[in-house]
C-alpha cells in the first residue's frame, strides 16, 4: 500500500531560482552569488550539488522592482 506524502509541495509558497537563473537575471557572475551564499549574506538551500535560493530571499536581498520603480519616478 502507498503512503500519502507528509506534505503536499503543490500549494507550497516558496519558489526557488538556481544561482544561474538569478546571475543571468542580475548580469552578475555566478561566483559572486556564490560568494554571497557562503557569506551569509544571501540564505539558499543545498540540494545534491545545486544551490536553490528562496524567490523571496533573493527579492529581498536584491531589490531589482523597487530600484526600477524609483527610476521610473525621479524621470
Amino acid at each position: 500500500m502507498k503512503r500519502p506524502p507528509l506534505v503536499d509541495l503543490s500549494s507550497h509558497p516558496v519558489s526557488f531560482v538556481t544561482v544561474t537563473d538569478l546571475a543571468t537575471y542580475l548580469l552578475v557572475d555566478e561566483r559572486t552569488i556564490l560568494r554571497m551564499i557562503e557569506d551569509g549574506a544571501l540564505h539558499a538551500v543545498r540540494v545534491g550539488r545545486v544551490w536553490r535560493i528562496p524567490l523571496d530571499e533573493a527579492q529581498r536581498v536584491f531589490p531589482v522592482e523597487r530600484a526600477r520603480h524609483d527610476a521610473r519616478r525621479i524621470s
